[in-house]
């Protein structure tokens, strides 16, 4: 059964906040000067979508106990969470989501959204192992419905947003390949060879799991 929501797949010791709409001012007036710095030269849908993260960002914190504060970013534009935490945030059209947890209990976790309606079976083939392209005719056959190529391109954003901060190292695209199951809406990772066997290793011991609904696919790694 596919979940159609990303509340329904992150697991329950993840804090999660979600944002819908379209607000232009939402959060805005709610960032802190460090953070407000940082984007003196976006423009305003930038803005926008940062302004929305660090909000949900926030809520979700909150919920760890965790008191409000500035949440930069490093040299990557990853965010620097507060000490002992791990998370993600996603931001596209219409949707913001955060997810936080204690490092002790989650040792990493990406996120992504992208809506359903983005142009992403053209670029398949530059973001999809060959493997992973024969797979998709399958998967397209028992479950039409699904965006396949959208859902891979959301997964290994997710993926990746798992990775770099565990490791600091860039993972492109072909560097791992994505087996979905449609019986759980689960995936698992296989990465190619030309990743070190350790790294390959904290690849396979994650999890990921797939939504989609109406208007969004979510994918979460963790």
């Amino acid at each position: 059964m596919i979940e159609n929501s990303l509340a329904a797949i992150v697991p329950h010791s993840v804090s999660l906040e979600e944002l819908s709409g379209n607000d232009e001012h939402a959060g805005l007036r709610d960032l802190y000067d460090v953070e407000a710095a940082l984007l003196a030269r976006a423009v305003p849908s930038r803005r926008r979508d940062f302004a929305d993260g660090r909000q949900c960002a926030r809520r979700a914190l909150a919920r760890l106990g965790i008191r409000p504060g500035p949440i930069g970013r490093d040299p990557q534009g990853a965010p620097i969470w507060p000490d002992g935490i791990v998370g993600s945030i996603t931001h596209c059209r219409g949707y913001c989501a955060a997810a936080v947890a204690p490092r002790g209990i989650v040792c990493g976790i990406g996120i992504d959204a992208e809506p359903v309606e983005s142009a992403v079976d053209e670029i398949g083939p530059l973001i999809m192992r060959p493997e992973e392209i024969a797979r998709v005719e399958w998967l397209a056959h028992a479950e039409p419905s699904v965006p396949w190529p959208l859902l891979h391109f959301s997964a290994k954003e997710a993926i990746y947003k798992y990775w770099y901060p565990r490791t600091g190292l860039w993972l492109d695209f072909d560097a791992v390949s994505i087996r979905f199951v449609l019986e759980d809406s689960s995936f698992s990772v296989v990465a190619s060879d030309g990743v070190s066997p350790s790294l390959s290793a904290q690849l396979r011991l994650a999890s990921g799991r797939f939504a989609v609904s109406s208007t969004h696919v979510h994918t979460v790694f963790t």
